[in-house]
């Protein structure tokens, strides 16, 4: 992991003793390493968004903020992009969730957007659960839980509040780390609200309601 995405895992579950070493720290940087629309750490706040089924656990508007704002426009301009450090490999994206309902809903969106469905990045789309183990250049968590979404109890976060596999969900990034979630909902649970607190001191807190809309849709075009 890049230093900056492990530094909360460090500090909340290890007590500050995970250790980046020298060759993560000099390895070269990655192709949007300067680019400010894909930082190496960032939290797109969704606030209300989404609607989910009667029988299941997804949220819509979020799938369709990672894939046709931040995907098309990722792959859009680093779909081609290797690393002249790592054996000319392609980009390594991982899309997770907590949930496999929204796994499902990701996957099939996913074929139906041409510019994903043939890009040339190695992306993998799976619940956090089966990314055990797994690692990814970029990492793109779907927290899924809104207070918009009818028919569920949003006073509980559910399997989120499960400090396992949250621990699991925040440190399979080599070098990006992009959590999509509702902010109000997860800082209900009090490890949620120490990490959003630090995405905002880390000025990564970002509204995915409203901010950059042009640049992103100029962007994916």
């Amino acid at each position: 992991m890049h230093q900056e995405i492990a530094t909360f895992p460090s500090n909340q579950f290890y007590e500050g003793k995970l250790i980046t070493s020298e060759s993560v720290k000099n390895r070269l940087l990655p192709p949007w390493a300067n680019d400010p629309y894909f930082p190496t750490i960032c939290f797109w706040d969704t606030k209300r968004a989404g609607h989910n089924g009667a029988h299941d656990f997804t949220n819509a508007d979020e799938s369709v903020f990672i894939l046709r704002r931040i995907m098309t426009a990722f792959v859009c301009k680093y779909s081609g992009a290797t690393f002249a450090d790592d054996s000319n490999n392609p980009v390594s994206v991982g899309i997770i969730s907590f949930y496999k309902d929204q796994v499902k809903s990701l996957q099939e969106q996913w074929k139906k957007i041409p510019s994903l469905k043939t890009s040339e990045m190695n992306v993998k789309i799976s619940t956090v659960d089966g990314f055990q183990g797994s690692e990814c250049d970029v990492v793109i968590l779907s927290c899924v839980r809104s207070r918009n979404m009818k028919g569920k109890n949003t006073n509980s976060i559910g399997f989120l509040s499960d400090e396992r596999r949250m621990n699991v969900a925040l440190t399979r990034a080599k070098r990006s780390l992009w959590v999509v979630g509702d902010s109000d909902v997860l800082k209900a649970n009090h490890i949620w609200k120490r990490l959003i607190d630090h995405f905002e001191r880390e000025g990564m807190l970002r509204d995915g309601s409203k901010q950059d809309k042009f640049q992103w849709e100029t962007r994916a075009k």
